[in-house]
């Protein structure tokens, strides 16, 4: 094996990034490149030489070959003297390689870690369908409103839970937290909201409160996972199907909604809301349907009505403060 000076990354690629030079160094190793590693003790820090012996770690990189075989890169970025990639596992599972070089040239490595995307030492996510009701429960509302933007949905959904003193939780708000940190160009950035969605409800039916989802649910997909989780906590559910069947002041209100939330969209795509509207898929079970060409306050009062003698309440649970 070569201990000859490695002069560093050439002059093209100190911009944007050595730690990106390095990085594709390993990558070339992933991908079983035929004489790989011939260069690796000058390519390597003293510190992380310390650590594992160059021809050891050039056998365990040529080990790790035939898992991405043949390789494919679905993310390469860096900052500062970081770059990072994934990599797509043979298995369909995604791994990320990450490698952090030294600040000064000759930029050897100082660590790299290769480990799965998702943790596997994690406890197990939620599943996509829950199981059977579970014994003991307390008696818990999950309240689902739903319609395609500009059918008043979360101006209802805010109002009922400022009635009811229930929490509210909707996906726009989700979806706008995820923009400061790229979430417009997230691959599932939609999927990550409806997760969310799914976790605080079961949080606060876990602890015997009610709650109120805001979300279009236009697929039967979305709606499964929400009613499947009011059955495994015994809880009743109302769903709300917000519409408007006025289509010209459906499109007046799309076109002047001023809604504020942070990282998201004020004025709908008109046309995009029509298709989404023939769509939508029928909902299997009983549905509160919502005209917003009726003032809130009567829509409201529809649905105070409909859930009458099970209008939720907030059940008192040991060790959590109830909702005020």
């Amino acid at each position: 094996m070569s201990t000859d000076r490695d002069p560093g990354p050439p002059a093209r690629y100190l911009d944007p990034s050595p730690a990106l030079y390095r990085l594709q160094w390993i990558l070339e190793g992933l991908s079983g490149e035929p004489g790989w590693g011939s260069d690796s003790a000058a390519a390597l820090d003293p510190g992380f030489v310390d650590a594992i012996h160059p021809v050891d770690y050039v056998q365990r990189t040529l080990d790790r070959a035939p898992a991405y075989a043949p390789l494919t890169v679905s993310l390469l970025e860096s900052a500062g003297h970081t770059a990072r990639a994934q990599l797509r596992n043979r298995d369909g599972s995604i791994d990320v390689l990450s490698c952090t070089v030294a600040e000064r040239a000759p930029h050897r490595i100082l660590s790299t870690w290769l480990h799965p995307l998702v943790p596997t030492d994690l406890s197990p996510r939620l599943p996509a369908v829950f199981e059977a009701a579970a014994a003991g429960r307390s008696p818990t509302q999950l309240i689902i409103i739903t319609g395609v933007p500009g059918t008043g949905k979360s101006t209802l959904a805010e109002a009922l839970g400022r009635e009811l003193g229930m929490p509210v939780f909707s996906i726009d708000w989700i979806l706008g937290a995820f923009t400061p940190f790229g979430g417009r160009t997230f691959e599932h950035a939609w999927e990550m909201g409806l997760e969310v969605l799914t976790t605080l409800a079961f949080q606060q039916l876990e602890q015997g409160r009610s709650v109120i989802l805001d979300a279009p649910a236009e697929e039967v997909a979305t709606r499964t996972p929400w009613l499947s989780l009011a059955s495994h906590f015994g809880s009743a559910v109302l769903v709300i199907e917000c519409v408007c069947t006025d289509a010209d002041e459906h499109r007046r209100r799309l076109a002047a909604r001023t809604r504020g939330i942070p990282g998201w969209h004020e004025v709908g795509d008109w046309e995009q809301v029509r298709q989404r509207v023939w769509g939508l898929q029928p909902w299997s079970s009983d549905v509160l349907t919502l005209d917003a060409v009726h003032p809130v306050t009567e829509n409201l009062d529809a649905v105070l009505e409909s859930l009458g003698s099970s209008r939720p309440s907030q059940v008192a649970v040991p060790g959590v403060p109830p909702v005020r």
